[in-house]
């Protein structure tokens, strides 16, 4: 009978061990990789500027052969002609630059227009053969005050621009088409009116 009651105790101790062995819990630890970044795209490149007319002259005062320092009254230089005196021609002491037709171009001579300029004098007279349209790269030539250009066809004004200062390194670029009906005598006149000062002219063209 000893026997039997230590046989059974054994037998319940091993049925418990068994029993909480079955119910120990495993834990399992899982390690979640962190997700890789997209990548960063690469910046779309602006679209290279695009020449817009084909110009039929040209003119940046640089040839110091045809422009002299001081042009003469009613004087023809490459087909342009200064009208009264005042206007006078140099090598800029800090080049100018611009986005004209399509081109980044630099300026580096100027045509300077005097205060107190008509179409009639103080002026420069551009040949214009029709409908076409006129490209000005300019600025006001003084560091403090803006002044305005005026294109005319010598009878009345066509167009008026106030430009920024010489101070700055970009010029304004001014862009009008001249229609047949604004043509009287095939020309087109430049000029600033301002008493204070005058206004410099980098570059001008002619282009359909």
């Amino acid at each position: 009978m000893k026997k039997l009651f230590v046989l059974a105790a054994a037998a319940v101790l091993l049925v418990t061990m068994t029993a909480c062995q079955t119910g120990t819990a495993t834990t399992t630890t899982t390690t979640t990789a962190a997700p890789t970044p997209a990548p960063t795209p690469a910046p779309t490149p602006a679209p290279a500027p695009v020449k817009t007319m084909t110009m039929s002259k040209v003119w940046t005062f640089a040839d110091t052969a045809k422009w002299p320092a001081s042009p003469a009254d009613a004087t023809a230089y490459d087909g342009i002609t200064v009208l009264g005196m005042g206007v006078v021609t140099g090598k800029l002491n800090q080049p100018k630059t611009g986005l004209v037709n399509g081109e980044n171009l630099t300026f580096t001579y100027r045509l300077q227009l005097p205060k107190s300029g008509n179409a009639a004098s103080g002026a420069i007279k551009v040949p214009v053969a029709g409908p076409s349209t006129i490209v000005i790269a300019c600025l006001s030539s003084g560091s403090s005050a803006t002044r305005d250009i005026l294109i005319s066809n010598g009878k009345k004004d066509l167009f008026t621009k106030t430009l920024n200062l010489v101070s700055t390194p970009d010029a304004d670029i001014i862009t009008y088409n001249i229609k047949a009906e604004d043509l009287v005598d095939g020309n087109v006149y430049l000029y600033t009116n301002d008493p204070g000062g005058a206004i410099s002219l980098y570059y001008i063209g002619l282009g359909k």
